[in-house]
C-alpha cells in the first residue's frame, strides 16, 4: 500500500515558526500553545490553533484537521517516525517548512524570533460575521438559498442552494433549518448572555488557557441544562412527526462563523447522528447550540480575530442516510494546484464520520476529467465501519469482504456530481461531503475549498 511505504506526505504547504511539542497521547488535559508545532502519534479530531502539525500516521488532505491547517495557513505533514526523528528539537523553537517532495526544519535564530514577536504585535482587524435575528421561520431546505447564511448558517443555506438546483443524479436528503433567532432566544431566556459577557471581560479567562477551557466546559453544561422554549419544542416535534416519522435524523451545526474568508471552521462544531426520539431531538439541538463554545472553536475564532459576540448557531435537522459508503471530494487536485481538470475523492465504507476525522487512511482517488481516467492513490485501511443503531445513534461493526470502496463507475458518477455542484456556486472550487446508498448519490454538504497546497 502506498501510504504504508511512504515516509513523507505534505498535507498543507506552508512555512511556520514555533516551538516543537512532541505529544505521545493527546487528550483534553494536554496544554497546547498557539505558538507550538505539534508532533502527534495520531490524527486528532480537533485542535485549537497551532503553528504547525506533524503526524506520524498517514492522513488525507480533507480531514477536518487539515482543513483547519489550511485556514490557519500553517504547515501540516505526515512524517514517518517524526516523534523519534525530531526528538532533539522537542521544546525548541524551529522554522518548519513543508514542500512537495521534502520538509525543512531547523533551529530558529534570533532574527526570526524578533520578526515573529513583531508580527504578533500587529493585531488584525476584527472580523464581524453577518447575522440576521429577525427571521423566525423554520424553513425546509427547498426554501433556503446561499444568501440566507446570516439566517440559517452556512451549512444549511448552502445545501438549500444545491437542493434548489435539482441536479440530475443527485439527491439532497430532506431537512429543515432552525434559524439563529432561536439560539439567541435560548441564550437570553436562560440568561446565558450575561455569563458570556462576563467571560469576555474576565482577564483570567482571556489569558489562562486552562481556566478558559474549564469555564467553556461549564458554559456548555449550562446550555444542556437550560430550559427549552415550549413553543419551539412543539414546532419541532410536530414537524418531525409529520415529515420524518420513524426515521433517524442528523441534527447538524450550521453557524454564521464558518466558511468565512480565510476561516473554514471545519470540524469545530457538533453534529448528533441518527436521532430517533423526541427528547433526544431537543437534547441534540442544545448540544449543537452549545458546541459554538467548544474550546477548540473559541480558540480558532480568537486566532482569526472573529467577534465572539456576533457568533450564532443555526441548526440543520436532516433525514439520515445509512450509507454503504461515504466521504469527501473536492473539485480540484489538492496535490497539484495546476491540475484543475481533476476531482479528488476520499471514501470509506459506512457513515462518513470516519473520513472527516482522518484517523486512518481513506481510499483516495484522483479522477482526471480530460482523460476520463481513475487513479487510485490509496485503499482504505479501516477494519470497521460505522452504521446506524436501531435504537438511535451509531455502532461500529467489522468490515468483511472486498477492501475496495468505490468502483470506477461510481467514481465517475461522483465526479460528475462534483462538477454539477461546483457550477451551482459559479465555478468556485468546492469541498463536498457525499453519501452513497443503494446506487444513489446524496450530497450532504458543500463549502468553498480553501487552497493551500
Amino acid at each position: 500500500d502506498i501510504a504504508r511505504e511512504q515516509e513523507y506526505e505534505p498535507l498543507n504547504l506552508a512555512q511556520g515558526l514555533g516551538r516543537i511539542h512532541i505529544i505521545e497521547k493527546l487528550d483534553e488535559h494536554t496544554e497546547i500553545g498557539f505558538n507550538e508545532i505539534l508532533v502527534l502519534n495520531e490524527v486528532p479530531i480537533s485542535l485549537p490553533p497551532v503553528a504547525g502539525i506533524i503526524v506520524t500516521k498517514p492522513s488525507t488532505p480533507l480531514s477536518h484537521i487539515n482543513l483547519l491547517a489550511k485556514s490557519w495557513g500553517v504547515p501540516n505533514a505526515y512524517v514517518k517516525n517524526a516523534d523519534v526523528l525530531l526528538k532533539e528539537y522537542d521544546g525548541r523553537w524551529v522554522s518548519f517548512e513543508t514542500l512537495r517532495e521534502k520538509y525543512n526544519i531547523k533551529r530558529a535564530d534570533i532574527k526570526q524570533l524578533d520578526e515573529y514577536q513583531k508580527r504578533l504585535a500587529v493585531r488584525k482587524d476584527v472580523m464581524t460575521p453577518r447575522f440576521d435575528l429577525s427571521v423566525k421561520t423554520i424553513a425546509p431546505l427547498t426554501e433556503q438559498r446561499a444568501r440566507m447564511i446570516p439566517i440559517y448558517g452556512a451549512k444549511s443555506a448552502n445545501l438549500g442552494e444545491v437542493t434548489r438546483a435539482h441536479l440530475r443524479g443527485i439527491t439532497v436528503p430532506n431537512g429543515f433549518g432552525i434559524p439563529i433567532f432561536y439560539y439567541d432566544q435560548f441564550v437570553k431566556e436562560n440568561k446565558l448572555d450575561d455569563l458570556i459577557y462576563e467571560l469576555m471581560d474576565d482577564q483570567k479567562f482571556v489569558h489562562d488557557p486552562a481556566y478558559r477551557r474549564e469555564r467553556l466546559t461549564d458554559l456548555r453544561e449550562r446550555f444542556i441544562k437550560g430550559k427549552f422554549n415550549d413553543e419551539l419544542r412543539a414546532q419541532l416535534v410536530q414537524r418531525v412527526h409529520a415529515e420524518f416519522a420513524g426515521k433517524g435524523l442528523f441534527v447538524r451545526s450550521s453557524s454564521n462563523v464558518e466558511d468565512l474568508p480565510n476561516f473554514n471552521g471545519a470540524g469545530l462544531y457538533d453534529t448528533v447522528p441518527n436521532v430517533k426520539d423526541d427528547e433526544k431531538l431537543i437534547e441534540a439541538v442544545k448540544i449543537v447550540w452549545a458546541s459554538l463554545w467548544k474550546f477548540e472553536a473559541f480558540e480558532a475564532r480568537e486566532r482569526a480575530n472573529i467577534d465572539h459576540s456576533k457568533a450564532y448557531m443555526g441548526v440543520l435537522v436532516q433525514e439520515g442516510v445509512n450509507a454503504d459508503s461515504a466521504g469527501v471530494m473536492i473539485t480540484t487536485d489538492p496535490f497539484d494546484t495546476g491540475n484543475r481538470s481533476a476531482i479528488y475523492i476520499s471514501a470509506k465504507r459506512g457513515l462518513g464520520i470516519k473520513v472527516v476525522e482522518g484517523k486512518k487512511i481513506a481510499e483516495q482517488i484522483i479522477f482526471r476529467t480530460r482523460s476520463n481516467s481513475v487513479k487510485v492513490l490509496t485503499r482504505s485501511d479501516e477494519e470497521s465501519l460505522l452504521t446506524f443503531d436501531a435504537e438511535g445513534g451509531v455502532k461500529e461493526i467489522p468490515i468483511t469482504g472486498e477492501r475496495a470502496v468505490l468502483t470506477d463507475e461510481v467514481v465517475r458518477r461522483l465526479a460528475r456530481a462534483a462538477a454539477l455542484v461546483k457550477a451551482v456556486f459559479r465555478g468556485k472550487e468546492q469541498d463536498i461531503e457525499w453519501v452513497y446508498l443503494g446506487g444513489q448519490i446524496y450530497i450532504v454538504q458543500s463549502r468553498p475549498y480553501i487552497q493551500g497546497i
